[in-house]
């Protein structure tokens, strides 16, 4: 008897780390069924090496295709302008600040705009998609394999979408994953229902009912699955990671992971920041973000008791974020926070995770010199965050003298604010931080699986 098909997309970086390198892949290939993860086809010999003996096939694929020809951008534009959030607003604005866009973009953003809280139109738009958009970029390999089931990771990502469109037309079933917990207020409106929609939480359940039209019916909470491996049994001993980071022992570590520069125009944040860590009488764990750089390091050496992480498996060097996580990477990303006594971040997943190990949060929302409005760090004000700044769970710090006071107080008393870590937990993971998410993942693809072929 052959095994029944399935094909996975991996097309963001985290997504080799959230989906792949989970429990989720492993218990598939356990339940006889052949997996093929569809990948962008210059990844193909990193993701055969990285998860060579586990069963997984792999497929590369030219990316981004669609947004290549004018109905594919058309659409693809169309589907994030329509999107009524403030989220959406905020970083458009900033676009059209930074990249100087035309007359013809604004009006266009702002009209979508104004459609996107009609809600009766969605499904017109989403008809107009699926039938004008080039979505024939998949039909070799849906020609080869003939899958029983297509799951994309990432249901607003172009290239998902394209083979969302393509497996609806072949009545192929479809199961949806919302990558991160601002998907469905920061991207786009969903392009395409699938006919199982998973979410980490009650909120993103709430958003994707709300802002996507989609039935409640078809939605499922199923928690985080890359959480699932955050367990204090999977840390190493604090003194063997002390020691891989050549920190003192004796002194308590802080955890900082710089802004960047995607959404913060100049800069000069982080490198103020690091220069007010390098003062301090205590280990400094700095963690650079993958997906993007940070300006104005030229010159800062750490002094010894500051160490850099560097994350992120290089595929091509001139694009900064075009990275995956490897397992090293998020090992020292989860010891770190671990056996941290207080995280420093910006407007990031981050305090999401801190909670998750009950670590006291310092949110930087200063410069080294006067900013405002879009010029500052906006992303606070976007809709994801508001859960996190209302939790009483942080500290949003506004000058670098709040800075200081609020380190020292949380080094000091750790249990500050706990009962605000303990909400966004609650929350963010929708009451399900049980590290069983990839089985209930597994479970729901099995029954949509199921579901179908008993009513083929």
């Amino acid at each position: 008897m052959l095994k029944k098909t399935i094909f996975i997309t991996s097309f963001h970086l985290l997504i080799s780390r959230n989906i792949i390198d989970t429990d989720i892949t492993r218990l598939l290939v356990a339940q006889q069924l052949r997996v093929v993860v569809i990948i962008p086809n210059y990844k193909k010999e990193y993701f055969e090496r990285t998860f060579k003996g586990t069963g997984l096939l792999f497929e590369g694929v030219a990316v981004n295709e669609p947004s290549k020809t004018k109905l594919g951008l058309f659409f693809k534009r169309l589907a994030r302008f329509m999107l009524p959030t403030k989220t959406v607003r905020l970083y458009e604005k900033y676009r059209m600040l930074t990249l100087k866009k035309s007359l013809w973009y604004r009006l266009f953003f702002w009209i979508c705009q104004a459609l996107g809280y009609l809600t009766f139109i969605l499904p017109l738009i989403r008809f107009l998609d699926e039938k004008y958009s080039p979505h024939h970029f998949f039909n070799k390999l849906l020609d080869k394999y003939h899958p029983d089931l297509v799951v994309t990771t990432d249901i607003l990502n172009e290239n998902d979408v394209c083979l969302m469109q393509e497996a609806k037309n072949r009545k192929i079933p479809i199961v949806a994953v919302i990558r991160s917990w601002d998907n469905l207020t920061a991207h786009s409106i969903i392009r395409i229902i699938p006919d199982r929609l998973l979410v980490w939480s009650e909120i993103l359940k709430r958003e994707a009912s709300f802002y996507g039209g989609m039935s409640k019916e078809k939605i499922t909470v199923v928690g985080i699955p890359h959480f699932d491996r955050y367990t204090s049994d999977s840390m190493i001993p604090r003194d063997e990671f002390i020691k891989k980071i050549g920190a003192d022992p004796r002194k308590k570590l802080v955890f900082f992971t710089p802004i960047g520069d995607l959404y913060l125009r100049h800069n000069d944040t982080d490198r103020y920041v690091l220069d007010l860590l390098s003062k301090m009488d205590v280990n400094i764990l700095v963690r650079f973000p993958a997906w993007d750089k940070v300006s104005n390091m030229d010159g800062f050496q750490p002094p010894p008791h500051m160490f850099f992480d560097k994350p992120g498996v290089i595929h091509r060097p001139n694009e900064i974020g075009d990275r995956d996580i490897s397992r090293k990477d998020n090992e020292m990303l989860i010891n770190g926070i671990y056996w941290s006594d207080l995280v420093i971040t910006g407007p990031s997943t981050i305090a999401i995770e801190a909670a998750f190990f009950d670590k006291p949060i310092v949110l930087v929302n200063f410069h080294q010199t006067h900013k405002k409005g879009l010029d500052g760090i906006f992303s606070y004000q976007c809709n994801h965050f508001k859960y996190i700044l209302k939790s009483g769970g942080v500290r949003l710090v506004n000058t670098a003298d709040e800075f200081i006071e609020w380190t020292k107080r949380y080094l000091e008393n750790p249990a500050l604010d706990q009962d605000g870590r303990q909400r966004i937990v609650e929350e963010q993971f929708g009451g399900l931080n049980d590290h069983h998410a990839s089985v209930r993942i597994v479970n729901a693809i099995i029954d949509e699986l199921s579901k179908h072929q008993n009513h083929a």
